[in-house]
Formats: structure tokens, C-alpha cells, sequence
């Protein structure tokens, strides 16, 4: 009876994955970034890897493989334009592969220590529509010492589809941990779980490690 409840959760789990994923923007793990703006002319070019399951009624079943890479631009001092793409391969062959791609601003607070990110952007792949996401975020990032940070990102993912609404939205609580190695490369270890506000009685979690390389223009 258990491995048959086991069975049936990852049915469920992967049929409404598909079935979200298919026709809205497929985007379940972290941010792998900090408050903090890498600066005027300067860039930060991160690659990641993330685990992303489903929970539900006791149960847990893992569902993608989450690889990706993003690069922030520093437009001015406290402005960066980030550009972010991810790939999900289903876990075990379970169904074709998704991609993610999403472009948007970020502004900081002096003190480096909140942001707030409005990434936009489309899934695409075989089987899968073009709608439009956007994805408010806070950033908030509390210094644990010299060489490391604490990084929580709230967010609310929302359709831009028409006929979608509020409700039909994602609240994501993603949390990590930036490790400052020296020379401009940053370790960035986080996870998350995220909820549907409706529609689906259980939530979604991923845990990942994200390679920052920050680039500071010289002179």
C-alpha cells in the first residue's frame, strides 16, 4: 500500500508539473544571488545546479534536474540587468525536458543588504507554450561575518497569461548562503519551498549550489 501511495503522489506530482509547466514558466529553484549590486560596469556570471521535488500528504518525490546560469550587469552603482536560463530534465525519463529564460532589473539599497529583482520572462521546448511570467522578488542579506552571508528571497510568481489571476500564483521562500573564497568567486549553497495558491494541495522544494565568478573592471 505505501509504495502504491508512493507511486500515485509521483503520478499526481508529475502530471501537475507538466501540466504548469506546459503553460506557464517553469521556474522552482533558487536565486543564487545576494541584496548587494556588483557595481557600474562591473558583472557577476553564476552556474548552478539545483534538486526540485514535490511534497505531498507525507510523501516526497523528486522531479527535475535543474541546471542554469545567470550574469547581473551593473547598470549603476545600485542597477544591474540580470539575464537567466534554466533547463529542467524531468528525473528518470519521466517526460521532455523545459526551458526557462528570464531578463529583468534589479535595484539595491546602499547598504547592500535589500534589493528588489523583477525578473520577466517565457518558458519554451517541445510542447510548451510561450507564456509570459514575472517573478517580484525581495532580496534581504544579513552579514554572518567577514566571508559570509545569509541570503532570504521572498517571492510571488504571477501568469501574465490572459484569464490567469492572482490567486493562480506561486509563493516561493527561498534561502542560501553566500561564501565569499577570495579572488572573486562567491559559493552559493540554497533551497527553497514553494506553494501554489491554488489548484494543488501540496508544495514544491529544491535545494542547489550555485559558483559565483564576480568580474571588476580595473582602473
Amino acid at each position: 500500500m505505501k509504495n502504491l501511495k508512493r507511486v500515485l503522489v509521483g503520478f499526481l506530482a508529475v502530471g501537475s508539473l507538466l501540466s504548469i509547466s506546459t503553460n506557464s514558466l517553469a521556474q522552482f529553484s533558487s536565486n543564487f544571488q545576494g541584496a548587494r549590486s556588483v557595481g557600474k560596469g562591473n558583472a557577476e556570471m553564476t552556474a548552478f545546479y539545483s534538486n526540485v521535488g514535490v511534497a505531498y500528504d507525507g510523501e516526497s518525490n523528486k522531479i527535475f534536474n535543474n541546471f542554469g546560469f545567470q550574469s547581473g550587469l551593473g547598470l549603476s552603482n545600485l542597477t544591474e540587468l540580470r539575464v537567466r536560463y534554466d533547463r529542467f530534465n524531468f528525473n528518470e525519463g519521466k517526460g521532455d525536458g523545459i526551458n526557462g529564460l528570464t531578463i529583468g532589473p534589479k535595484f539595491s539599497s546602499e547598504s547592500g543588504k535589500f534589493a528588489f529583482y523583477l525578473p520577466v520572462g517565457f518558458n519554451f521546448g517541445d510542447g510548451a507554450d510561450k507564456n509570459w511570467m514575472t517573478d517580484p522578488t525581495l532580496i534581504f542579506s544579513l552579514p554572518l561575518g567577514e566571508k559570509v552571508t545569509l541570503n532570504l528571497s521572498p517571492s510571488y510568481m504571477i501568469s501574465l497569461e490572459e484569464g490567469s489571476g492572482i490567486d493562480d500564483g506561486l509563493l516561493k521562500l527561498n534561502f542560501g548562503f553566500g561564501i565569499n573564497f577570495g579572488d572573486g568567486w562567491v559559493i552559493r549553497p540554497e533551497g527553497g519551498l514553494h506553494y501554489f495558491v491554488s489548484d494543488f494541495d501540496g508544495n514544491y522544494y529544491n535545494f542547489g549550489l550555485g559558483i559565483s565568478r564576480k568580474l571588476i573592471k580595473k582602473g
